[in-house]
């Protein structure tokens, strides 16, 4: 059984691909084995790699015996048609690079849009600068090119697509409307494709994600009654968009879903409860795909049609704590622990996945205070997806303890801020897959 979208090798029965994350026709089964059990939060055993072989195809039949030449160019034709199917499987059943759909989305959710890249350019908000930024990859070119709205403001939810630059104008003061607007990379043609409004009586609208996937913009708001953002008093809502903000489309409004959303085109995915969600859009709630024992699991991260996930202990002192990194096919089969964390390893949090390794923030140390303001340092490992001994280590300059990672889809930009500064730029870089500092855009200022 073959996705009608993607066209990957599916197993018969499956509801989900695990490769694009489409829906799949359901077909009349004769097994009473159909539905699977639900996978529970800490597998007994890995494999050193997800089982993907695609079934064996039935030998052809053969009514009678060729003259002796021809079985042997026969056998050619086999060998030939055998070294096509193992290029089949290695492109699409072994693990490759991501989407430019997954990169994304994850930049999206668990880069935060803290920054983005187009065509050479690196977007991001330069608090002192109070602007929207654009800066040459190489940084030898930089430019203002949006001004913050609003004095006690920021500039959030940086993305790409259709051309244009995508980022929220952003109030502090919870007065003033927040809205989505996209300009040209010069800055020019900026205009508001949306605004997010209160849906709920009394209630403070905020725009939680903003993603440019599959030619259209995905917008997500989180609207909760002023001073109560108890269960039932949040709604969230997603919406879907033509580039310039028509043809707006609701496709979940929920005082149920919550948490850390991943958007796809066809389905968001999300944290709560020590759970993993996937809510079909059209559907009418949310299923869980996965259930932890962890208190605590990070934002959902797609890679190569499966979604990973940090689970763990909640991390009290900023050293790290014990946990896993679990990896599952877009419906939530064949979960399985990529590799597993102790107190020792000093694995904080998930920043990251791409070129084949997961790059987690680990826990901080603090340098000599005379020559570093006692601030800790920020310390990056990259661990390898099918070797989880293989890391690479860096180090990155002091900050608060809250950086955010974008893939570009050739290395990293990570963004340095403040904890409570969401998506202000306090320092900037280019970072390589095997952790080398390419470009500094702006030094850290203390």
């Amino acid at each position: 059984m073959f996705c009608p979208k993607c066209g990957r090798p599916v197993a018969d029965g499956a509801r989900f691909c695990s490769g694009c994350g489409a829906q799949l026709p359901q077909q009349p089964s004769g097994s009473s084995d159909s539905a699977a059990e639900m996978p529970t939060g800490i597998a007994d055993a890995a494999p050193d790699a997800p089982d993907r072989q695609a079934p064996a195809a039935a030998a052809p039949k053969r009514g009678w015996v060729r003259p002796k030449p021809l079985v042997v160019a026969a056998a050619v034709i086999v060998l030939v048609a055998l070294v096509g199917v193992g290029a089949f499987v290695a492109t699409r059943l072994l693990p490759s690079d991501p989407t430019a759909d997954e990169r994304a989305a994850n930049n999206a959710a668990i880069g935060m849009g803290t920054a983005a890249y187009a065509d050479g350019n690196v977007y991001y908000w330069d608090v002192d600068a109070a602007a929207l930024v654009r800066m040459s990859a190489d940084g030898s070119d930089s430019e203002p090119i949006a001004s913050q709205a609003y004095d006690y403001g920021a500039i959030r939810n940086i993305c790409t697509g259709d051309g244009h630059v995508y980022f929220v104008q952003y109030s502090y003061s919870g007065e003033d409307p927040l809205t989505v607007h996209r300009a040209l990379p010069d800055g020019s043609g900026d205009e508001e494709v949306f605004t997010a409004l209160p849906n709920v009586e009394g209630g403070t609208p905020q725009i939680q994600r903003v993603c440019f996937l599959d030619g259209h913009l995905y917008v997500v708001t989180r609207t909760s009654v002023a001073g109560d953002s108890s269960s039932g008093n949040v709604v969230v809502e997603i919406y879907r968009m033509d580039p310039d903000g028509g043809g707006r489309e609701l496709l979940v409004s929920s005082a149920e879903l919550d948490g850390q959303i991943t958007l796809t085109p066809e389905a968001a995915y999300y944290s709560m409860n020590s759970g993993v969600y996937r809510w079909d859009y059209g559907a009418g709630g949310a299923q869980c795909i996965y259930r932890s024992s962890y208190p605590e699991l990070s934002v959902p991260v797609l890679y190569d049609g499966s979604v990973y996930v940090h689970e763990h202990y909640l991390d009290i002192d900023g050293m790290g704590e014990l946990g896993c990194l679990t990896r599952m096919g877009a419906d939530g089969s064949g979960a399985e622990q990529v590799a597993t964390f102790d107190r020792d390893s000093r694995i904080a949090d998930l920043q990251a996945v791409a070129d084949g390794r997961a790059f987690f923030q680990m826990g901080a140390v603090t340098l000599d205070a005379s020559e570093y303001s006692d601030l800790p340092v920020t310390r990056m490992c990259g661990i390898s997806l099918s070797n989880p001994a293989d890391t690479v280590e860096f180090e990155m300059e002091p900050n608060n303890a809250f950086p955010r990672i974008t893939d570009t889809g050739d290395g990293l930009i990570m963004i340095m801020m403040a904890a409570d500064s969401i998506g202000a730029a306090f320092g900037a870089c280019s970072i390589s897959y095997d952790g080398n500092i390419e470009t500094v855009y702006m030094e850290y200022p203390y």
